[in-house]
């Protein structure tokens, strides 16, 4: 699977939540329903998200999630 989404997905979500910015995926998705595994990777451009709850949110976030059959990992 490969493709990119806008940020502001994650108001489809959680109506709580503002988010912005554009992302990159490219991951392979097998296992099963109970015990999924995914490789590849998510790359994030000019991320902000803020969630109602919390007064403070995250901005300029820009870097690349990789994930490893159960693991994601944060780089950048």
């Amino acid at each position: 699977m490969a493709g990119s989404v806008n940020l502001r997905i994650f108001h489809l979500f959680d109506p709580n939540v503002e988010s912005s910015g554009t992302s990159t995926i490219s991951a392979s998705i097998a296992g099963t329903l109970r015990d999924p595994t995914v490789d590849g990777t998510l790359a994030i451009k000019d991320g902000s998200f803020f969630a109602g709850s919390f007064s403070n949110g995250l901005t300029a976030v820009n870097g690349t999630v990789v994930f490893n059959r159960n693991r994601a990992t944060l780089q950048r």
